[in-house]
């Protein structure tokens, strides 16, 4: 696997593949409700938004030449936001976010109080996940449960 940081510029362009990445994923593990077109705008929007600030980065994952999936998140005074990890269905469960998170370690301040995420209540899998890297749930809201750990943690994980 390859990782590279998206070059913000470039997301109108690539936003398309992403969000059949992302579409592809959660339109079975949690469907909005809303159509496609009107999830895809809704999410180009926020993604593009944010993208504006200078902390939020957008990983690409690749295989050869082939977007496998993407991360992104965001780093500040008080934590690191794992924001939405997506990987194409063929590439789960290979191992690809331990070494996703060792290429991230180096733009990690060390610093860094603390990791967030948050995970869709019926996304089972990802909240197991988020367990097995170290955070553990805060709270509940709209539908999502905040995790919350230490970067420690997340690095033992790493190490284990």
């Amino acid at each position: 696997m390859k990782f590279e940081f998206l070059d913000k510029s470039a997301f109108p362009q690539t936003a398309q593949v992403l969000f059949d990445i992302l579409y592809g994923n959660m339109s079975v593990i949690a469907p909005s409700g809303q159509s496609r077109s009107e999830d895809e705008a809704t999410w180009k929007n926020a993604v593009g938004e944010g993208l504006k600030k200078d902390a939020r980065r957008i990983v690409l994952i690749k295989d050869g030449d082939e977007l496998a999936g993407f991360f992104q998140y965001y780093v500040n005074a008080s934590a690191f936001m794992m924001e939405e990890v997506q990987l194409k269905e063929k590439y789960q469960g290979k191992g690809i976010l331990r070494e996703l998170y060792r290429f991230l370690m180096p733009h990690i301040p060390e610093e860094t109080p603390r990791v967030e995420a948050f995970a869709d209540l019926r996304n089972a899998r990802s909240m197991d996940i988020l367990l097995k890297m170290g955070l553990l749930p805060v709270s509940e809201e709209g539908g999502l449960c905040k995790f919350r750990g230490s970067l420690e943690n997340l690095k033992k994980w790493l190490n284990s």
